[in-house]
């Protein structure tokens, strides 16, 4: 991949991400994209690393400017192969932990993040326009995460996409837990305060999970989930960002 100004399908493509998420990106489908090395780029200056000619960053042409990312290094791994950062807003404030090579972020057109992104094993991470994260942590390991257009994320949310640490039968010393796994959520899903989404699961469309849920299981669109497991606490229903003008809370 050289410098260029390929299409949203072309970068998706190039990233190894489904084209399928094109819909979850309209905003992002209309803007001119600009890929160049990511070891020319501000987000790694300074940092005590080497990014080899495999790792790119992709940007809106024109609207350069970046927002406030930090990326961080683990574990004193100082040389990166197979990065791709596509960012397309420069909204929000958080932090990309790249704990190993292989890793594809896509963050889509006028979306708000803020909070934390753990990237472990080579982790997919797609998240799709106008999305807002109140503080989140995201756990890309192993997991190929997405994230739909328009979701709403309140405070201190967390995204576990897998388990962080193996697991072994004490018997065989199989290892039980080695699986890659997947978080995907559809689009227009509110994700209230506390909340905790656990791996191998789906958020339809239009879905509400209730402050303080852990979701283990899969959510049909337009149902309200709660409690500890979380479970269906109503359906049909639809939600909006803002009241109607003039009615009184």
């Amino acid at each position: 991949m050289s410098e260029t100004t390929p299409t949203l399908g072309a970068l998706l493509q190039a990233m190894d991400l489904s084209p399928d998420l094109v819909v979850h990106a309209p905003l992002s489908a209309q803007r001119r994209l600009r890929t160049l090395p990511l070891r020319d780029s501000a987000l790694v200056k300074g940092l005590a690393a080497e990014f080899d000619d495999s790792c790119w960053l992709t940007v809106a042409e024109g609207a350069e400017e970046l927002p406030q990312v930090k990326l961080a290094l683990h574990a004193g791994k100082r040389q990166y192969r197979g990065v791709h950062l596509a960012l397309l807003s420069k909204a929000g404030a958080y932090n990309l932990l790249l704990g190993d090579d292989h890793v594809r972020v896509f963050i889509g057109s006028q979306t708000v993040m803020r909070g934390g992104i753990q990237l472990f094993r080579h982790p997919s991470l797609f998240i799709g326009d106008c999305c807002t994260f109140g503080h989140a942590r995201l756990i890309v390991a192993h997991c190929d995460m997405v994230i739909g257009e328009d979701a709403q994320f309140s405070d201190e949310v967390v995204v576990q996409g897998s388990d962080q640490h193996p697991i072994f039968d004490l018997d065989s010393g199989q290892l039980l837990n080695g699986q890659r796994h997947h978080v995907r959520l559809e689009r227009h899903v509110w994700v209230g305060r506390r909340a905790m989404l656990m791996p191998d699961i789906t958020l339809g469309e239009g879905s509400i999970v209730a402050a303080g849920a852990v979701v283990t299981s899969s959510v049909p669109p337009h149902a309200v989930v709660g409690g500890v497991p979380a479970k269906i606490l109503r359906e049909r229903v639809r939600w909006e960002r803002e009241f109607p003008p003039g009615h009184v809370r």
